[in-house]
């Protein structure tokens, strides 16, 4: 293997710049996997009573789940070896009415998940795997038009039940790679994400903010794993995010969604500044292009959504306020 394979795969062992290993610097948060839903209605912390691991030794991390109901229709609530979330069903056939934006930016994101994990897995199996799934995605890419959209699913089928395979092997502690547990999951939590999407199963704004925030959160805590050791402000800045995104308090659903947009605006601000001071070699670490440029487009994703989501909050508000004044005029009349 050649040192720049090695790079690759270095830069992979942290679970990619782009993509659940926990930074040691957050100890604080639960795995996705690791927590069950609350019973409550509203978001709570989850004890440890209420934790249950899905075969991975990891202990660490924040569950997006532990702050959702647990009536929840979405994939969030749902642990990935769901039959649920494996259901032929979901690979069927998309209803949602215009689906060529998620398909366009998660096509190219799964496509170079299945790369990821080619590049990471030693196991001549898997890693060949990896590479026969990258290239269909890039395949169906070149030729993706509006009208074989629905080529997708089965596409997605096949590298969610890869990843599940990647996943139940490093949970049964076999090494097969430079891969951890939580990259793993962390990407079929993607991947799910999008199915959802493509079958129009609802997100409310603060489904989505939840979504993204987790996302985010984990971007930064990666980060600091692939700066050099001798980065070490480098490394605190980005603990510090993912610590910052983590903890954004529970609040009314428009500040929360605010919040939500502006952790997500500052992680864009540092990993572009990390991008430029990259190409400049004025910094050092092991991040490849790709998968800089990887988790730079997801970060760029979320900020179009929760601006989005945001403004709404925003235009209802004022909506609520005018209808209010209306109404203490009449009253005054």
């Amino acid at each position: 293997m050649n040192f720049f394979s090695m790079v690759i795969l270095i830069s992979l062992t942290p679970v990619v710049f782009a993509s659940e290993d926990v930074a040691p610097a957050a100890p604080a948060r639960k795995s996705l996997e690791a927590t069950k839903a609350s019973d409550s209605a509203s978001r709570v912390k989850a004890s440890s009573e209420d934790t249950k691991l899905s075969g991975s030794a990891e202990q660490s991390g924040k569950s997006l789940e532990s702050n959702k109901p647990a009536d929840s229709a979405n994939s969030l609530e749902k642990p990935l070896e769901s039959k649920e979330l494996a259901n032929p069903a979901r690979f069927g056939k998309i209803t949602l009415k215009d689906p060529l934006d998620e398909v366009s930016f998660w096509s190219q994101q799964l496509s170079e998940h299945a790369l990821f994990l080619h590049l990471g897995i030693e196991d001549a199996a898997l890693k060949k795997r990896g590479l026969e799934i990258h290239k269909k995605f890039e395949n169906f890419r070149k030729g993706m038009n509006e009208k074989n959209l629905d080529q997708v699913l089965p596409l997605t089928r096949e590298l969610r039940a890869y990843k599940m395979d990647v996943v139940k092997q490093l949970n049964a502690g076999k090494w097969i790679g430079w891969i951890f547990p939580s990259f793993a999951k962390h990407i079929t939590k993607e991947l799910d994400y999008f199915v959802d999407k493509l079958n129009n199963v609802p997100y409310s704004p603060e489904d989505e903010a939840h979504f993204w925030n987790h996302i985010n959160s984990d971007h930064a805590a990666f980060e600091s794993h692939l700066f050099d050791p001798y980065e070490r402000d480098l490394s605190q800045q980005a603990n510090d995010l993912s610590e910052k995104i983590n903890q954004l308090p529970d609040s009314e659903e428009d500040m929360f969604i605010h919040l939500s947009l502006t952790a997500a605006e500052e992680l864009d601000q540092f990993n572009k500044e990390g991008r430029k001071l990259s190409k400049a070699n004025k910094l050092q670490s092991v991040i490849h292009p790709v998968l800089m440029d990887h988790v730079i487009r997801e970060g760029e994703r979320s900020k179009k959504i929760l601006s989005e989501l945001d403004k709404a909050g925003m235009s209802e508000d004022a909506t609520d306020k005018d209808t209010e004044e209306d109404i203490a005029d009449n009253d005054t009349e």
